[in-house]
C-alpha cells in the first residue's frame, strides 16, 4: 500500500463520521479504533505465525507475544459480536487497555457518548472501512503506518483544539533532529514539551536510518507534555512508529515529570521545539526563579538558561 493511498484510507474515517449540522469529537474516536486495528491485527499476525510453529494450544500462552489480546475481544471478533457495536467496541477496548497497561500505558480513551451517537449507521461504516485492510505492523512499513497515524493524529488534535497550540510537523520534526540531534553516539533522549510525540518518534527514524546503522536500543526516549490527552496519543504515536519510550505528564519547569525529589532527572540529549507556547505567557514577561529556587540539576543550583 502507498503512502498517499494509506492516508488516503485513514482520512476516509473523518467523512464517515463527520457531521456538519452536529460537533464530533474526531479524535475521541478515530484515534482509539485505530489504534485498536493496528494491535488486533498485530497480535493476529503473530499468533498465526506462532501456530504454525508450536500448534493452536501452545500459541495462547502470553510469554509468546509483547501484548495481549483478550480471548474473544479481538477487532474482527467484536465486529461480529451479536447486540450493539457501540457497545461491543467501548468493552473490548477497555478490556485491551487494561491487560496491557504495563505495555501501553494510559492510552486515549474511547468518547463513549460520540460513538453511543454514532449508532446511526456512521460507526458501522468506519468499522466497516477499517476492517477492510489488515494493519498489522508486520504487513505494513513503520515508514508508512507511523508517519501515516501521527500525520492523522496531528490533524486530528488541532481540529479539536481549534490549532489553539502549534504542533512541529514531521518535516520540521526531521530538519531540527537533522541538525541536532545524536549522531554516532549514545544516551537518552528526551522532549519536554513532546505533544504527541514527533520529535521523539523522528529522532528514532533519523537513528534507524543513519548511515552508520545505529542500533536504536543503544538510546533510550522519553517525553512529557503537559495535556494529558496529549501524552496518551503520543503513546499510540510511538507505538505505530515502533519507538518504545517513557512518557509522562509534566509541565516545564515548575512540574517536572522526570525528576527524583528535587532534582531534575539528567539527558544526553534534549530537543524540543514548544517550550514557549507550554509556559504560556512570553518568558521575558515571567520569573520563574523564585519558584524553582529548591530546585537542582545534577546536584548544582537550577540554571534556567541550561533548562530552556
Amino acid at each position: 500500500m502507498e503512502i498517499s493511498d494509506l492516508y488516503g484510507h485513514f482520512s476516509r474515517c473523518v467523512d464517515l463520521i463527520h457531521n456538519p449540522f452536529r460537533a464530533v469529537n474526531h479524535r475521541g474516536v478515530i484515534l482509539p479504533l485505530l489504534f485498536y486495528k493496528i494491535v488486533s491485527d498485530t497480535y493476529r499476525d503473530k499468533r498465526q505465525v506462532v501456530e504454525e510453529k508450536v500448534g493452536s494450544e501452545i500459541a495462547v500462552r502470553p510469554a509468546w507475544y509483547d501484548f495481549v489480546i483478550p480471548n474473544g475481544y479481538g477487532w474482527h471478533e467484536i465486529y461480529e459480536a451479536d447486540g450493539s457495536l457501540a457497545d461491543s467496541i467501548l468493552e473490548g477496548y477497555e478490556r485491551l487497555s487494561s491487560a496491557n497497561a504495563d505495555e501501553f500505558g494510559e492510552i486515549l480513551r474511547i468518547d463513549a457518548d460520540q460513538l453511543q451517537r454514532l449508532e446511526d449507521g456512521r460507526l458501522e461504516s468506519l468499522v466497516k472501512h477499517l476492517s477492510s485492510r489488515n494493519l498489522s505492523r508486520k504487513r505494513t512499513s513503520p515508514e508508512k503506518l507511523g508517519p501515516m497515524f501521527q500525520r492523522l493524529s496531528l490533524r486530528l488534535v488541532d481540529f479539536h483544539r481549534g490549532k489553539v497550540r502549534s504542533f512541529p510537523t514531521p518535516s520540521m520534526s526531521h530538519l531540527l533532529v537533522s541538525l541536532l540531534g545524536p549522531k554516532g553516539s549514545a544516551g537518552r533522549i528526551h522532549d519536554p514539551t513532546c505533544g504527541i510525540g514527533t520529535l521523539l518518534t523522528e529522532t528514532a527514524r533519523s537513528i534507524r536510518d543513519s548511515e552508520d546503522d545505529l542500533n536504536q536500543s543503544r538510546f533510550s526516549f522519553s517525553g512529557q507534555d503537559a495535556d494529558p490527552d496529549l501524552v496518551k496519543i503520543a503513546r499510540m504515536n510511538l507505538y505505530a512508529n515502533r519507538v518504545d519510550g517513557q512518557l509522562q505528564v509534566g509541565g516545564v519547569p515548575m512540574e517536572p515529570g522526570f525528576a527524583r525529589g528535587r532534582s531534575f532527572e539528567h539527558f544526553d540529549f534534549v530537543l524540543s521545539s514548544l517550550i514557549p507556547a507550554t509556559l504560556g505567557a512570553p518568558l521575558k514577561d515571567r520569573d520563574w526563579r523564585p519558584g524553582l529556587k529548591d530546585w537542582t540539576y545534577e546536584g548544582n543550583d537550577l540554571d534556567l538558561a541550561r533548562l530552556i
